[in-house]
């Protein structure tokens, strides 16, 4: 079960070390990644934001396990279905990203910059894609999924 999973940080020099205590970016509970991407306040928000952004209902998750599987209660075909997907596991990296800044340089966490990333980055890890030559990043911003041949 990932629910009592502790998390572990890499320090500049490679060292492992382990980190079990208050998250930075909301301070609730203890560091676990069932409380880091799904109960923690923080992570709700940005799945709430992801949802508004892809046009989905609501993302009510109760363990990691539901929002890893997303995708596969989406409505669409089964590119936007893995398009939902790649989005999903950018939003894990990207709040483990801006966890790990706060923990090991003492940053700030931003919501904003956090979407941003989600978007920047999964737009260019979608249009990386072979298939995926008509992909601009007008369309991707406002996730207009019918504008784009799949």
């Amino acid at each position: 079960m990932l629910g009592k999973t502790s998390l572990v940080y890499y320090k500049e020099d490679g060292e492992e070390d382990l980190f079990v205590g208050l998250p930075k970016c909301c301070g609730e509970d203890q560091e676990y990644v069932e409380h880091l991407f799904v109960t923690c306040g923080f992570a709700q928000t940005v799945c709430n934001l992801v949802s508004q952004w892809c046009k989905l209902p609501p993302i009510y998750a109760f363990q990691v396990r539901d929002l890893l599987d997303l995708h596969l209660y989406v409505d669409g075909s089964a590119k936007t279905k893995k398009v939902i997907q790649a989005i999903c596991h950018m939003v894990f990296w990207c709040i483990w990203r801006c966890q790990n800044e706060a923990v090991l340089n003492q940053g700030q966490i931003s919501m904003q910059e956090i979407m941003g990333d989600v978007k920047g980055l999964s737009f260019l890890l979608i249009k990386a894609h072979p298939k995926q030559l008509n992909l601009d990043w007008d369309i991707w911003g406002s996730f207009n999924v019918h504008r784009v041949r799949w």
